[in-house]
């Protein structure tokens, strides 16, 4: 790794660091796809029809999340040439973006998470006594583990991405913003 430049070496921390999102996001898509219904087949899960959608949904949510931040970085690198001060987009092109955006995809997130639970929990309170929840065993347990990861992933999404950047920001570019004038 000596030989690789520090964009290839981002390049490359970023792509390990985020492997495991994109592998959950493919199954999340791949077992959602297979479980929408196909011409005479019913959907794979008939008393919650929307489920294979709200799992490819969740799916969406991550791959565009995580690519669009990687581009958002990319772009503020080029546009502030290595954090100087006199960057092109501004004092909030450096310390505020990233914030924005972090918050705005935890939003995002946390708003399929819960639309996915409570459809869920509604859909399996129609179900009677007697009756019985008719899904496949891939569609509800990928749909349980997708809210819960969903749920942890917003908590401490918000607490290190969010807050977490806040109190860097406060520190690193409220300090060099500042001017000392000669009295």
């Amino acid at each position: 790794m000596d030989q690789m430049t520090d964009d290839a070496k981002e390049n490359c921390m970023w792509g390990i660091s985020t492997m495991p999102y994109f592998v959950f996001g493919g199954v999340m898509l791949a077992i959602g796809a297979n479980n929408l219904p196909k011409f005479e087949d019913p959907n794979g899960c008939e008393s919650a029809e929307n489920l294979p959608a709200l799992l490819i949904a969740g799916a969406v949510i991550l791959f565009l999340g995580f690519g669009l931040r990687r581009a958002l970085g990319v772009c503020i690198k080029k546009l502030c040439k290595g954090g100087e001060d006199g960057c092109s987009g501004g004092g909030f092109m450096k310390c505020g973006a990233k914030v924005l955006y972090d918050g705005a995809f935890i939003a995002v997130s946390a708003v399929w998470a819960i639309y996915t639970s409570v459809y869920m929990s509604a859909k399996l309170g129609e179900v009677k006594e007697e009756e019985e929840f008719v899904c496949t065993d891939t569609v509800y347990n990928m749909t349980i583990v997708s809210i819960v990861m969903a749920f942890i992933n917003i908590v401490f999404g918000f607490l290190f991405h969010v807050l977490g950047r806040i109190c860097c920001n406060i520190f690193t570019c409220c300090k060099s913003s500042e001017v000392t004038s000669p009295a």
